[in-house]
């Protein structure tokens, strides 16, 4: 019992091992020896030896070939080894046989020819001389015919012991045989005659045998490994085959040969002192062409240092001995390992030589198979033209020679011709001329059904897969790659399986199946590594990383790309490297790290400029091109698009494609010629995919130019072509040209449905494109108002570009999110996107998308009533939007600085902005920019006071709006148009159309035209006496304000001021004209244009009425003091206004040096906005942050100032309640001062004295002399005295008439009711009384007047 336990454990930790550790096996090519065969016309069945338990299997492809066989007279003629059909395995319960079809009928096969067949087989730590020996058929017995070893058995088996014991037995069979024999007096004489040449010269054979070692016994078997067609399958004695050997005097093997003439070969005068040993043997068996196929070998597995150095060994060798025969092979050999190697100019130099070489050897075949990889070797240089004309010469030399090649070599050679013919059409974009010279070559080879041809069809059709992979119609590659992987694994081409295993992965890739893909990549790639092809393998990881970035998984896909780089390297394939950074490249460039992607994309470029690529680089530039098209830096795309363009026809393809998308944004004319150039020549040449591209881009630049029957003329090429392709992704792209064609001709609903739809089919192939599409989404709902509906698809796009780590989409998205938040008052949160948006583009170095950041950052701005800070961020914008020539980019812009005027109440400079935007906007285009800019520019008007203007434009417009659901820019319009009707006086129509904005406001969450709507219906309100209702309106207005921190909050605190100073709540008027003096100066303050601007701000009656209306009520409500401060307030701001930049006038040096610092400052700051203007990019933002550094200089500057002199203050700080009064005392003993406020017709004279403050109220009606006066100081036609008025932004109502008066009488009325009665009042023994600014005349016109 314990015995059987041990054996069970033993048994079960075997399967245990096997489970866990799979066998390696690697392939190997085995020849059977045919025991007997039944023949019927063309078709043998052959029964096999040695085919048990060696793995087998049914269906697996071979070789059928005639052993040597020496002339017997009248009974055989001699047959020369060699292949006379092909066929595969069959089984018949547990036996195999060989079902072969032959190549000539009239030959047949009979026992002891040989098949060969491709295996798996094992990986033992050891396989030694038998298992070669026998792997090659070569079976040598003992004295009594009984096989020393087995294929079966060796094939599980072998080891060094094993190999030891059989030596040893073979030895001791030599010295029997000796004993045996050695008396005999009949043997040959050749056995007991003097070897003449080689290493046993002047020894007897039977000697030798006598005296038999290991070491000549391996001599001799290296020797039957270099040529075994004499002993394959023909299970000769070893002692028998061994005498045979040294009788023939002992030739040299390869092996021997390389052993002992390659130390030597670099040594001119040392390897010819010892190459007469063995010159016999290398002329005789030609061992220099021996030597190249084992360099090759070398080459094949990677070793190209060990393969130069034997092929330069075999040409020492060959041309040493002048083996004028061995010569042309060697020379191809040096060529093939250099092209291995991707040197393509070396190998071109060699075939030359191969080619020389022939000619003299007339050897047919090495000179067609020399000249045919020259022509390889041309079209890999692009030499396109050169690689054509020695290709076809080739073809018509292969017709001539057909007769003394045979037709095996012929049809090889052939098919080569064909294979470089199709890659060239192939790389020259033209694959419907490919595809047919590839079936073509399919249909002779099932002609010919030679093994080799069957293999070659599977090569063919591998090709097939690539091409129909290439022309985007992966559906009809996947059919023809999986033949090829049938033939492959029939024939156990593990190694050639894989690669095709790859190209499945990649057609799976390109129908979308990510993960599909991955298992077939990595299948392939285990499998490539047990093989050696680490280059391939590499291949494989590029494959997964690019299946895993699409599936989301962005650590996973870059670790893969650096392992498929790691592993090219390791191959030392430097095409397949320069492949890996390619790939490399487009992760980063998908991750959004634009200068990463170039670095690697840099990598790849030098590499294929070492090996002189130039198809490889065409690639390459393209690449680089696409990563400034997808940062809308068409300049620099265009430049390496052209880099591309020419270089190869494929790549002329693709780069006038690229060319014409990076014009379309700024030449529709150039772009249009490119694109129908790229458009031709992909339909010339059956290039579906960029066929498809090319018609897609033409349909959306139709659309976008509302040129809707040429779109939809386009739209269904497009979708044909789609039929076509077959794949997930295209038919997104179709369902999202669909949508895209709603969206320009603003049918909003079906563009939505459309975008939907793409989304669902991108979810599962393109995640990237589903973020795109969520941002259209998003897009869409915006411009409707749904500003809630967008916020959730932008946080749903946001999530997404995070999952799959797609930094540009993400950053683009945040960038697109900041607009909105701009719309719905979410400050905080749109600043925050903005500044993630801000620092991806940064680092990525994606300058338009920064640019794009920058614009949207002032619109946010702008909203938080910064404009200050809104203009520098959108003139930045602006200066890179210039530099990479992006027009329309820059009239969008233009709008947005054109609102920010606006705000300010500066309507000509705002204008400007919008014409200037209007200018480079599409002409003709009703588009949703028009109409943005068109009903800002009716605002425009309306500010100047061209009412009628403004009204024309909006009620033009605004049914359009509405008609095409662009309820954010219909509500904008709405909103100007109530306030239109308001000055018109018709409060009814005015309330109709707030009531809409206030409705859209409220659905979208657009807090900004919330609180215009509602102020504005609360001032309706108001005139209609429905106060409750107006003061509702207008709480709600000022808390929207207040929560948003939104600029019009100061208009409803004025408007509720108004409410309650109109019924003598003077207590409650104060807080709400208080709150509306705070919010108005914080504005004031944040104002873009310094003291100009301010001037024009504060052009605005409403702002005048607001510190008057504060002034009376604090006087009503006795509140002397504070009446005085706020009239005062306004007061030094108007002298602020009047006077512009601080001046030195000080009589106090050390004043008058703090004046000069601060002026020196103001002058500085003045000089670096005035350079801003004229400078573009990273110059504007330097010149920004000077800005700020010296703002907050003069800022801190001036606090120490204030400090020091507080007698200052006045000027540089509004007054606080009394401040002013407290200035009374230092007021001269003999002086007063006097300042007036004329509130409606009520008259307040405030006049101050050391000893007091007191208030004179009056009720005079000057208004009208006040403004004759103002124009006529303003007209410096008139005689006036005095030079012409500086005025500011000056609005001309439509309907006023020219003013008519003499200028002086005018003035000497003013002069009588205003200042001779104050002053005969006042005098009282003083000597002067002063009248500071502005007073009654600044504040309710608002015009830079003075009064002394």
């Amino acid at each position: 019992m314990k015995r059987l336990f041990i054996c069970c454990l033993f048994v079960f930790t075997g399967l245990f091992l096997t489970a866990q550790e799979p066998v390696r096996t690697e392939a190997r090519d085995i020849w059977l020896t045919i025991r007997y065969t039944y023949k019927q016309n063309d078709t043998i069945v052959a029964f096999l030896s040695g085919a048990d338990n060696i793995g087998l299997q049914k269906g697996q492809l071979l070789k059928a070939y005639q052993s040597a066989v020496d002339e017997v007279p009248g009974v055989s003629p001699k047959k020369e080894f060699g292949e006379v059909g092909a066929g595969y395995i069959y089984q018949l319960d547990d036996q195999y046989s060989a079902f072969i079809r032959l190549y000539n009928p009239a030959d047949t096969l009979v026992e002891g020819d040989m098949i060969q067949i491709k295996l798996q087989v094992p990986v033992l730590p050891y396989r030694g001389t038998f298992s070669e020996l026998a792997f090659a058929g070569m079976i040598f017995t003992d004295a009594d015919r009984k096989p020393l070893y087995s294929l079966d058995y060796l094939v599980q088996h072998d080891s060094r012991q094993l190999e030891d014991s059989i030596f040893a037995v073979i030895v001791e069979s030599l010295h029997q045989t000796y004993e045996l024999v050695k008396n005999r007096t009949n043997l040959p004489p050749s056995i007991l005659t003097k070897v003449t040449e080689g290493r046993f010269k002047k020894r007897i054979p039977l000697e030798i045998i006598r005296d038999a070692k290991r070491k000549d016994l391996e001599s001799f078997f290296l020797y039957t490994k270099a040529y075994p067609v004499g002993y394959m399958g023909k299970y000769y004695r070893a002692s028998e085959s061994f005498a045979g050997w040294l009788i023939s005097n002992s030739p040299y093997s390869v092996g021997e040969v390389r052993n002992g003439l390659f130390p030597y070969y670099k040594n001119k005068v040392e390897f010819n002192k010892r190459l007469p040993e063995y010159r016999r043997d290398v002329l005789s068996e030609h061992t220099a062409s021996a030597l190249a196929s084992d360099a090759l070998g070398l080459s094949d597995n990677l070793k190209y240092a060990e393969a130069h150095n034997l092929a330069d060994f075999a040409i020492v060798l060959g041309e040493g001995v002048k083996d004028t025969a061995a010569l042309p092979t060697v020379y191809l050999c040096k060529a093939q390992v250099y092209l291995d190697q991707e040197k393509y100019t070396e190998t071109i130099s060699w075939c030359d030589k191969a080619i020389r070489a022939a000619l003299l050897a007339r050897n047919r075949d090495i000179e067609m198979q020399a000249t045919i990889k020259k022509g390889f070797c041309f079209n890999k240089i692009s030499r396109y033209n050169e690689a054509e004309t020695v290709l076809r010469e080739a073809g018509v030399k292969l017709n001539q020679y057909k007769d003394e090649l045979g037709e095996a070599d012929y049809n090889k050679n052939q098919r080569r011709i064909v294979e470089y013919l199709s890659s060239i059409r192939f790389n020259s974009g033209s694959y419907d001329e490919a595809l047919q010279l590839l079936n073509s070559a399919i249909e002779v080879n099932n002609r010919i059904n030679s093994y080799d041809a069957q293999v070659s069809n599977a090569g063919h059709y591998s090709f097939i897969g690539k091409v129909y992979n290439d022309q985007g119609k992966p559906g009809e590659a996947i059919p023809a790659l999986l033949k090829a992987e049938s033939i492959y694994l029939n024939n156990s081409d593990r190694h050639n399986s894989a690669i095709v295993e790859n190209d499945l992965a990649y057609s799976y890739y390109r129908q979308g199946n990510y993960r599909l893909s991955i298992e077939k990549a990595g299948k392939a790639k285990k499998q490539l590594q047990e093989e050696g092809d680490l280059n391939n393998a590499g291949y494989s990881m590029s494959l997964i990383g690019s299946a895993y970035w699409q599936l989301g998984q962005y650590d996973a896909a870059l670790a893969a790309h650096k392992e498929s780089l790691l592993l090219r390297e390791k191959s030392g394939n430097l095409n397949g490297q320069a492949y890996s950074w390619s790939r490399l490249g487009d992760l980063f460039k998908q991750s959004g790290s634009k200068i990463s992607s170039l670095q690697a994309y840099k990598r790849a470029e030098d590499i294929y400029n070492k090996i002189q690529d130039s198809t490889g680089l065409a690639e390459v530039y393209a690449l680089e091109g696409q990563v400034f098209l997808d940062d809308e830096n068409y300049k620099n795309a265009a430049r390496l698009f052209e880099m591309a363009n020419g270089i190869s026809h494929k790549s002329t393809v693709e780069a006038l494609f690229k060319l014409g998308v990076s014009w379309s944004s700024i030449d529709t004319v150039k772009a249009k010629k490119y694109l129908l150039d790229a458009r031709q020549k992909s339909r010339e040449d059956g290039n579906t995919s960029y066929q498809f591209a090319t018609v897609r881009t033409l349909a959306r630049m139709a659309y976008n130019t509302r040129d809707k029957d040429t779109g939809d003329s386009y739209f269904e090429e497009c979708a044909g072509l789609s039929r076509q392709m077959n794949t997930a992704y295209s038919q997104a792209q179709i369902l999202s040209l669909k949508a895209y064609r709603f969206e320009s001709e603003t049918e909003l609903d079906s563009a939505l449905v459309y975008y939907r739809k793409a989304m669902v089919i991108n979810d599962t192939v393109d995640k990237s494109g589903s973020v795109d599409n969520l941002n259209s989404i998003a897009n869409i709902y915006i411009s409707m108002g749904e500003f809630g509906l967008a916020d959730d698809v932008l946080s749903k796009a946001i999530l997404l570009a995070r999952d799959i780590s797609d930094s540009l989409a993400l950053g683009s998205t945040l960038q697109f999110s900041s607009f909105l938040y701009s719309r719905t008052a979410e400050f905080r949160k749109g600043l925050s996107n903005n500044d993630s948006a801000i620092a991806i583009f940064n680092k990525s170095g994606h300058i338009i998308r920064l640019a794009n950041t920058y614009a949207s950052r002032g619109t946010l701005l702008s909203s938080m009533g910064e404009n200050k800070l809104s203009i520098q961020a959108q003139l930045y914008a602006d200066s890179l939007y210039k530099e990479e020539m992006q027009e329309e980019q820059r009239g969008i812009l233009f709008n947005n600085i054109g609102t920010v005027y606006t705000s300010q109440g500066d309507y000509n400079t705002a204008l400007k902005y919008l014409q200037k935007s209007l200018a480079v906007l599409p002409k003709g285009v009703i588009s949703e920019s028009y109409l943005l800019t068109q009903g800002n520019v009716a605002e425009c008007y309306l500010g100047l006071k061209r009412n009628n203007e403004a009204k024309a434009l909006l009620l033009q417009y605004l049914p359009m709006a509405q008609k095409m659901k662009l309820n954010r820019i219909a509500s904008g319009m709405a909103l100007v148009l109530g306030k239109t009707y308001l000055e018109e006086n018709d409060p009814v129509k005015a309330a109709a159309y707030y009531s809409y904005a206030k409705q859209y406001a409220a659905a979208s969450g657009e807090k900004e035209k919330s609180v215009d709507a509602l102020v504005n219906l609360g001032r309706i309100y108001g005139k209609e006496n429905k106060t409750d209702q107006a003061a509702a309106s207008l709480r709600e207005a000022g808390s929207l304000a207040l929560q948003y921190k939104l600029n019009g909050g100061w208009e409803a605190y004025y408007e509720l001021g108004i409410l309650t100073y109109q019924v003598q709540q003077y207590d409650s008027a104060v807080v709400f004209f208080k709150q509306a003096v705070g919010l108005l100066e914080d504005q004031a303050e944040k104002l873009y244009g310094g003291d100009a601007a301010r001037k024009i701000f504060n052009n605005d009656p409403r702002k005048a009425d607001l510190y008057n209306k504060m002034t009376f009520s604090y006087y009503k409500m006795g509140n002397i003091n504070q009446a005085w401060a706020y009239a005062n307030r306004s007061n030094i701001a108007g002298i602020r206004e009047l006077s512009g930049s601080l001046s030195v006038n000080s009589t106090d040096e050390e004043k008058n040096e703090v004046l000069r610092q601060l002026f020196s400052m103001q002058q500085a700051k003045k000089a670096l906005e005035q350079n801003m203007l004229t400078q573009q990019g990273q110059a504007r933002l330097e010149t920004l942050k000077k800005i700020e550094i010296l703002e907050k200089d003069y800022t801190n500057f001036l606090q120490d100032v204030v400090k020091r002199f507080p007698e200052l203050k006045d000027y540089f700080q509004g007054a606080d309640a009394d401040e002013f009064n407290k200035y009374k005392t230092k007021l001269p003993a003999d002086m007063a001062v006097a300042l007036f406020v004329l509130n409606d017709k009520n008259l307040m004279i405030f006049t101050l004295t050391r000893e007091k403050l007191s208030v004179d109220t009056m009720t005079v009606d000057i208004a009208g002399r006040i403004s004759a006066f103002i124009e006529l100081i303003k007209n410096t036609g008139k005689p006036t005295g005095t030079g012409p008025l500086s005025t500011r932004s000056d609005p001309m109502d439509e309907d006023k008439t020219s003013v008519t008066g003499n200028f002086r009488d005018i003035s000497d009325e003013l002069y009588s009711v205003l200042i001779s009665q104050v002053y005969n009042k006042k005098k009282d023994g003083r000597r002067s009384v002063s009248f500071p600014g502005r007073g009654a005349y600044h504040l309710l016109y608002q015009q830079n007047f003075h009064l002394w």
